[in-house]
């Protein structure tokens, strides 16, 4: 067909250069794998369990005959080590872009044909003389697109693809929110199913050869760091950190309800291999992968503040409450900072014309059965105060709670444990009573003093090994003290501890330093001020005065000459 001269201007031919020009350019993943299967003249391929129904589907239109294999723990493929027939090949799925080059090599040498899909790693280069996949669709805004990297000779008789009509949904969502087309979304999606083999169309050549892929790698590892760091996830799929990472995979043990919180907060995280919710038992690790595995957005698209948007709340437990508790509506300039919120704080901020209160404990916690005029809540409403409440996913976020107490105590190399909550790290060598020496005198000095007695009292289990790696965990974390040995801490300082954590930790080589639950958390209240300061420099930020340990200590006078210990009389402070 000639080209057509004059009439109304179409898309420009950008003229730019695709990630991979040199590969095989197909137009979908599925269709890619067809292609080479037919190339190959393979007849046999072993799949792995945890796979999508599309990979299967289309194993199965070629006519070739499928063995599953299952993963253990750490994605090793669960197959007899030997080299497969000149007919068979393994296929081998890069989850998450967690099958390095070496791992991959070591299968090849094991197995003899192998097929490495690469559809969640774009920017992992092929090995030569290794088949390999990558999906356009995953990363970059395209209604279609493949690469397939092999050293078969393919026929190029295939013909294009044509996209424009399969761009709506895309251009759309440029202009409109992504709701406004989910459906035609799922209408094109459905169009793959049986697709032909097709080269890739000119369209998603051209649009591909716009992208920046320098920029777009740099965006996605930097998201990736950001969520890492405010969601650690220790689990398989994050021990390698991808290059250029496609989403960031965050394991929770209440995944599926997690997932449709994010959904009411517009946070779209989709559930990959729905089919494994239905062809696997919940006792089995597939079903756990798709299930409990978040796989959170972290693409060029987004920066730091949508980071911050998946990340605080969810940091929270499953079984916490926090969020926007007490909602009285209006203009806010005023606001308190506190640790818990009671009568005599709630009294505080009325008196000092503060709209709203940023407090770590929840002020509703269990479901209301009624309300009164002792119930805090109640009187928040009374006075026209709202109540914002930050609880275990302050504990556990950047900048808080327990990186604030590390803070106090120097931590270096600082790492999350405890499921993200606490923090590890190495410190200056010090004697356990030194230590917990200096956690009364420095939280002492970031606390409210109480009307009587001393502001902290701490007690301490010592196993007498000098401390050079200390883990911290606020509040009530004595009973994670098996998780503070396993990071190889030398001691535990916590809020609170009971009797038998101090006795088993100490058994076990664990130093134990409880030193109260406010005030290991109440100094986080000056750092939580400090960010809304910075935040929204036009409300004035106050941190609690009136918020004080509902505990009053016993002081005790220094130990005489002989050694005796006394009991002092209360003195008054205030």
């Amino acid at each position: 067909m000639k080209k057509e001269i004059g009439g109304y201007f179409e898309l420009e031919d950008f003229g730019g250069k695709e990630y991979y020009p040199n590969l095989y350019k197909v137009n979908l993943g599925r269709t890619a794998l067809r292609w080479l299967l037919e190339g190959r003249g393979y007849t046999k391929i072993y799949l792995p369990v945890f796979l999508c129904e599309s990979v299967t589907e289309a194993c199965e239109q070629h006519g070739i005959r499928i063995s599953r294999y299952q993963l253990d723990a750490e994605l090793n493929v669960l197959l007899p080590r030997k080299k497969l027939g000149e007919s068979e090949c393994l296929y081998l799925v890069n989850y998450y872009g967690q099958l390095t080059d070496e791992k991959i090599l070591a299968y090849q040498k094991i197995f003899g044909n192998i097929i490495v899909d690469h559809t969640h790693a774009f920017f992992q280069k092929p090995l030569k003389g290794v088949d390999t996949l990558y999906s356009c669709r995953k990363f970059w805004g395209v209604s279609d697109g493949a690469y397939l990297s092999t050293d078969a000779v393919l026929p190029m008789d295939k013909p294009v693809d044509h996209s424009n009509k399969r761009m709506g949904h895309i251009l759309g969502r440029y202009e409109e929110n992504a709701g406004v087309y989910y459906q035609e979304m799922l209408q094109n999606a459905a169009r793959y199913e049986g697709m032909e083999i097709r080269r890739m169309s000119r369209l998603t050549e051209n649009l591909l050869g716009a992208i920046d892929y320098e920029t777009g790698r740099r965006k996605r590892e930097e998201n990736y760091r950001i969520l890492s760091e405010a969601l650690p996830s220790e689990f398989i799929f994050t021990r390698v950190t991808p290059e250029g990472p496609f989403v960031y995979p965050y394991y929770h043990k209440e995944g599926l309800k997690l997932r449709r919180w994010l959904a009411e907060h517009k946070i779209f995280v989709p559930t990959y291999w729905k089919n494994i919710l239905e062809e696997c038992t919940e006792s089995s690790l597939e079903y756990q992968w798709a299930a409990d595995i978040l796989p959170l957005p972290c693409d060029q698209r987004y920066g730091n503040e949508e980071m911050q948007r998946i990340a605080p709340l969810a940091l929270a437990e499953s079984w916490d409450n926090p969020g926007l508790l007490v909602d009285c509506g209006g203009e806010v300039s005023r606001v308190l900072v506190t640790l818990d919120i009671t009568p005599e704080v709630v009294e505080e901020a009325a008196r000092k014309g503060c709209g709203l209160m940023v407090a770590h404990h929840p002020v509703i916690f269990s479901p209301l059965k009624k309300l009164s005029g002792q119930d805090v809540a109640f009187q928040l409403v009374k006075s026209g105060i709202s109540a914002i409440c930050m609880h275990t996913n302050l504990d556990a976020a950047e900048g808080g709670v327990n990186e604030v107490l590390a803070g106090i105590f120097g931590m270096r190399e600082m790492e999350a444990f405890a499921e993200g909550c606490g923090r590890v790290g190495s410190i200056e060598p010090v004697t356990v009573p030194e230590l917990a020496k200096k956690a009364q005198k420095e939280l002492a000095a970031r606390c409210n003093q109480p009307f009587n007695g001393p502001a902290v009292q701490v007690k301490f289990a010592d196993t007498g090994k000098t401390v050079r790696r200390l883990a911290v965990i606020s509040g009530a974390g004595g009973s994670l003290f098996e998780d503070a040995i396993a990071q190889g801490a030398d001691c535990l300082l916590t809020g609170e501890a009971n009797h038998h954590h101090a006795i088993d930790a100490k058994r076990l080589g664990l130093s134990l330093i409880a030193a109260g639950h406010y005030a290991t958390e109440f100094p986080v209240t000056a750092a939580v001020a400090e960010k809304l300061r910075t935040a929204f420099p036009e409300l004035e930020i106050l941190v609690s005065e009136d918020a004080r340990d509902p505990y009053t200590y016993l002081q005790y006078k220094e130990a005489d000459r002989q050694g005796r210990t006394g009991l002092a009389d209360v003195q008054k402070t205030r």
